[in-house]
């Protein structure tokens, strides 16, 4: 618990024998600092607590009151955010509180991060904030540096400090997650809505390039095989299923479905299995989960990022560039090539579509998307038969 009181410094005596009034604030144990209140008076006018005998011992008495005050509240307000008082930060503290700058001059930018990660369920969300701090940290030292000193001017010279090494796109997912930190901040009133920086700034962004395969590709990875080319081929099937998600299915439903949120949205998915689905499944069917990628992991540690790393690598050797997005994005340029409907697209992928009100009130039907899902199979089935054959597959799906 921090302690305020006044304190009248002897130690050095000034111009006509008056002496300062300092703010003896302390911490714990061995912090504490002295801190100027302003004003000058004879040791006779002090009687330990108050200014006495003195024509403006009002006024005095009345400032240092307010003063004490505006101190011991910014000092509750650091105590409840938990901030890690030393001579350096209470100075700042007191500072801050005197001058009028308000909570987020005294609220450490690191503070705000940990609070903002505190609340996030998300392991890779967390991930990205502390990219992101780490990122403030090598641009500029982060003790010391509080929620205030990020302005608009210091939002550009760290975009610009970051495009010396990144490209637009990972710039703007760094810019987007400090910009979230502020906003957690601001809902929570740990800072005031006016030190908000991010107003006028503009985040950049570049657009996705496509990640569509040819025919040429899918047929080069359906006769490479192999367990990473099979698992590709199984999220395709599978409506472009991200891979976190493919590895942690448990079962088919015994209408044969599988039904999932997606890790990243928490959005409900239902997707129909087609025999070319099944078929990869019963090939690496896995005990504790529906495919064995993750069986062979320690219990509470089934993490899918190795298996990730090695499927990206691996499928490079088979179609240079490629990402398991690519699947997902295959999907729905085959399935606009084929004339399915854009609102089916979008449900099928989870995205909304038109006005979302309007989307509250309709159920959309489910079985749209399995008659795409079987179309589009069939068509690329046809297709890959056709290629073989020695006919040109090289479009774009």
């Amino acid at each position: 618990m921090a302690k305020v009181s006044t304190y009248l410094d002897t130690r050095r005596e000034k111009d006509g024998g008056k002496f300062p009034l300092k703010f003896s604030i302390s911490y714990g144990r061995g912090v504490r600092i002295l801190y100027p209140t302003g004003i000058d008076i004879e040791a006779k006018h002090w009687n330990g607590h108050e200014v006495v005998r003195h024509e403006s011992r009002l006024r005095y008495n009345q400032l240092i009151g307010h003063k004490r005050l505006e101190i011991e509240f910014a000092l509750l307000d650091a105590e409840a955010r938990r901030v890690a008082l030393n001579p350096a930060s209470l100075k700042r503290v007191v500072e801050n509180a005197l001058s009028g700058r308000g909570k987020a001059a005294s609220y450490p930018v690191a503070d705000a991060f940990a609070a903002a990660m505190a609340r996030t369920l998300k392991p890779s969300t967390r991930a990205i904030y502390q990219r992101c701090l780490d990122a403030i940290g090598a641009f500029t030292p982060l003790d010391g540096l509080m929620m205030r000193d990020i302005d608009y001017r210091w939002l550009c010279e760290f975009e610009a400090h970051l495009r010396k090494t990144s490209k637009t796109n990972t710039v703007s997912i760094l810019m987007r997650s400090l910009r979230a930190v502020f906003n957690y901040s601001v809902r929570t009133k740990a800072i005031e809505a006016d030190a908000y920086p991010f107003d006028d700034f503009k985040i950049k962004q570049e657009e996705t390039p496509k990640r569509a395969l040819t025919l040429e590709q899918l047929r080069s990875i359906r006769e490479h095989g192999g367990k990473y080319a099979d698992i590709f081929l199984l999220s395709f099937y599978l409506l472009g299923i991200n891979i976190c998600d493919l590895c942690r299915l448990k079962e088919i439903t015994p209408d044969g479905r599988i039904e999932y949120r997606r890790s990243k949205t928490g959005k409900l998915y239902s997707v129909k299995v087609e025999p070319e689905a099944r078929a990869i499944i019963e090939k690496y069917r896995g005990e504790k989960w529906l495919i064995n990628v993750l069986d062979s992991r320690t219990a509470g540690r089934e993490d899918h990022r190795t298996f990730m790393y090695n499927f990206n690598r691996r499928m490079k050797e088979i179609v240079p560039g490629i990402s398991s997005y690519w699947a997902r994005h295959t999907w729905a340029t085959l399935a606009a090539d084929n004339d399915v409907p854009i609102e089916v697209i979008s449900h099928a992928l989870g995205h909304s579509c038109g006005s979302p009100t309007t989307a509250i009130y309709i159920k959309f039907s489910q079985k749209k998307v399995d008659e795409a899902n079987r179309k589009i199979i069939d068509h690329l089935n046809a297709a890959l038969r056709q290629s073989k054959d020695g006919t040109s597959g090289s479009s774009t799906v």
